[in-house]
């Protein structure tokens, strides 16, 4: 009798321990997926810690909180943004004074790293990035081997966006119409030159050009997109736009620059343009665009509606031919998006 017992013991056993090896293999293969698709960056609501990143998987339309699942915590208060350098995301939390990295696949937390009010990282080399900073005039150095504040730099104004071109890091003022020149070496500003009111984002080209994009001031001055070579501390080009708006961002796709004006349209334009373009690819019916991005694999647009930055925003898609294809509910006040595939 007890052999027999024990025989059914041992066959339950085996029965079991195969099922759950079937379950966990399952389970990870689900899980391993889910980490591909479209980040969704949710700044939040300032001062009530509720910024989260979703996860939108274009082919299911699932979407899910991701660092929440994966962590157990929340983000923070006020996503401002997020970098991938190597096979790590830098989430930048600004008004938590912190930023989040986590791995690429899984999107597990490998460190929080404080910093004062940041808002953009910028990779310089394998071990080094700037950070720009909000309250103060200074900017960091970050040690991306062991997530280290290095050292802190005087810049004379607080800063946004960066770019780096030809051993030069050229970083915009906040609140502000200049860009500060660094010496990605030295960490020292060499030069600053003015480009326009609203400076609200700097996008690289190509290895010898960024382009400025300024959204002026509604009823004030008109917006521009200032163009500046290797080499070169002056503004080689500029393309004046029709009007000045509240917000707008511009993104870099084949040499095409694509920008919005903050109330719903979308323009185009070829690096190479010396005037702007008079009539937008995309409309929105009902909205604004708070931000944008265009997918990597089928060129779709991701359009960001921040609504009333208390309740969940609106991401309205877009396919490579302007043509609406859906849209979703995403977290509060959603901005950016990561394509992590």
């Amino acid at each position: 009798m007890r052999n027999i017992k024990n025989s059914a013991w041992l066959i339950s056993a085996l029965f079991i321990t195969l099922f759950a090896s079937c379950k966990k293999d399952k389970e990870t293969e689900v899980v391993t997926e889910n980490f591909k698709g479209a980040l969704i960056i949710n700044e939040g609501g300032f001062g009530k810690s509720n910024a989260s990143i979703g996860l939108y998987k274009p082919g299911t339309g699932d979407y899910f909180e991701v660092f929440k699942k994966v962590n157990g915590r929340p983000l923070g208060d006020v996503i401002q943004s997020i970098t991938l350098i190597g096979d790590r995301y830098y989430i930048i939390v600004n008004n938590s004074n912190k930023i989040e990295v986590v791995n690429k696949s899984d999107f597990k937390s490998i460190s929080t790293i404080n910093v004062n009010q940041p808002r953009y990282i910028l990779q310089i080399s394998a071990t080094k990035a700037y950070v720009s900073q909000m309250g103060g005039t200074t900017m960091s150095v970050l040690n991306l081997t062991d997530y280290s504040i290095t050292k802190t730099f005087e810049v004379k104004s607080a800063t946004e966006n960066m770019a780096l071109m030809n051993g030069r890091v050229y970083v915009g003022k906040s609140y502000g119409d200049k860009l500060y020149v660094i010496n990605d070496t030295t960490d020292v500003v060499i030069d600053s030159l003015t480009v326009g009111s609203g400076l609200n984002n700097i996008v690289t080209i190509s290895s010898t050009q960024i382009a400025v994009f300024c959204s002026g001031y509604p009823a004030v001055e008109n917006g521009k997109i200032a163009f500046i070579n290797k080499d070169s501390v002056k503004i080689a080009k500029t393309v004046s736009l029709s009007s000045g708006t509240y917000g707008g961002m511009m993104v870099n796709k084949g040499g095409i620059l694509y920008y919005n004006t903050g109330d719903g349209k979308i323009y185009s334009m070829l690096s190479s343009a010396t005037t702007a373009p008079a009539s937008p690819i995309i409309s929105l019916a009902s909205g604004s665009i708070y931000g944008f991005a265009i997918d990597p694999l089928n060129s779709d647009f991701y359009l960001l509606d921040a609504g009333d930055f208390n309740s969940a925003g609106k991401v309205y898609i877009y396919n490579s031919s302007a043509t609406f294809v859906k849209q979703f509910n995403a977290g509060i006040a959603p901005s950016k998006v990561m394509f992590n595939y």
